[in-house]
């Protein structure tokens, strides 16, 4: 892993104000290219988000990142992302330890076991905590009820138009 300062500035400086992030990212790529000995850059999402952080036409005048070789290939990021590679991936598929199938298999039968053992019981009621019915109320008397009469509406008042037909 080789950590290098890149300067981008003397890179964009002659450039129009549209490409300058455009012509930073090349200057990166040319200077790695120049220092790996390696034709092959892959730039890593945290880097290419911190040039292009503040639009195209205002990067970063230089940028520290971390430059590793692998496979045939160089990956670089910021200096403060750690890079995985394909070493660092198997290392961790390695860790990883398969669970035993013998192991899997008393597991599963113990846990038949415990399913047939416990039977399942049902919970009675309390009293207390029966429903209780309601009794249907008896109907009203007529002369308790009181019907609502109906208010006479108010008829709509037409808008006295003016004649069209004045001469």
């Amino acid at each position: 892993m080789k950590t290098f300062t890149i300067p981008l500035r003397k890179g964009f400086a002659k450039a129009p104000r549209y490409k300058k992030t455009n012509r930073a990212v090349s200057e990166l790529r040319t200077y790695l290219v120049r220092h790996m000995k390696n034709e092959n850059i892959s730039i890593g999402k945290e880097l290419n988000e911190f040039l292009w952080n503040h639009g195209v036409k205002n990067p970063p005048p230089r940028v520290k990142v971390h430059a590793v070789e692998d496979e045939g290939k160089v990956l670089v990021n910021l200096e403060s992302i750690k890079i995985e590679t394909s070493k660092d991936k198997e290392a961790k598929e390695k860790k990883k330890k398969p669970v035993a199938k013998e192991k899997l298999e008393d597991t599963v039968e113990k846990a038949a076991e415990k399913k047939v053992e416990k039977p399942v019981e049902k919970k009675e009621e309390k009293p207390s905590e029966k429903k209780v019915e309601e009794k249907p109320k008896a109907p009203v008397p007529k002369e308790q009820v009181t019907e609502k009469k109906a208010e006479p509406k108010e008829e709509k008042k037409e808008h006295h138009q003016p004649n069209e037909n004045k001469n």
